[in-house]
């Protein structure tokens, strides 16, 4: 094998790798951006949610109780067989019903 003719090759085997590095960094940053692009969207989008929501619980803070307030509802209400006795003590039968157990 002559090594001297292998030398020869050498500069248009480094453009071509030039070449191919070229081609992949640009696919990539392209990549890179589009996710860029998407993940800006899913944020705007998520922060729009997140305000709305945070209205919609300003304007129905009324609507809705407290787990203090709702305790106190609670007590004399929850006794044996109560109602949230019941709600949280009950199984199906195989026709689907409800049985207290």
């Amino acid at each position: 094998m002559n090594w001297h003719d292998l030398s020869e090759h050498t500069s248009t085997l480094v453009a071509l790798l030039g070449l191919v590095a070229t081609v992949a960094g640009v696919l990539f940053y392209r990549l890179i951006n589009g996710m860029d692009k998407k993940i800006d969207k899913a944020t705007s989008c998520l922060l729009e949610i997140i305000k709305g929501c945070g209205e919609r619980r300003l304007q129905c803070g009324d609507d809705f109780v407290g787990k203090p307030e709702f305790k106190e509802w609670k007590e004399g209400r929850d006794g044996k067989g109560g109602l949230w006795d019941t709600l949280n003590h009950h199984a199906h039968d195989l026709k689907g019903r409800v049985t207290r157990t």
